[in-house]
């Protein structure tokens, strides 16, 4: 059970690396206020359909090693 905390922390960790080194790429700064709910939400939605595609591929893979 550790081993998939320790693998969770480490994707985020690697979400929020990418996101803020591509948004500093592009000039982008974020101002809470200015982001609105429904992008908040899309969002949100966004990085849990991410999480679910990685979580499924991650599980493929280790059926594939046994």
């Amino acid at each position: 059970m550790q081993n998939n905390k320790d693998f969770e922390n480490v994707s985020n960790h690697v979400i929020d690396m990418l996101l803020d080194s591509t948004l500093k790429k592009h000039g982008v700064k974020l101002e809470t206020e200015k982001v609105g709910q429904k992008e908040k939400e899309e969002l949100k939605t966004m990085v849990e359909s991410l999480k679910k595609s990685v979580d499924q591929l991650s599980q493929k893979t280790n059926e594939k090693k046994e």
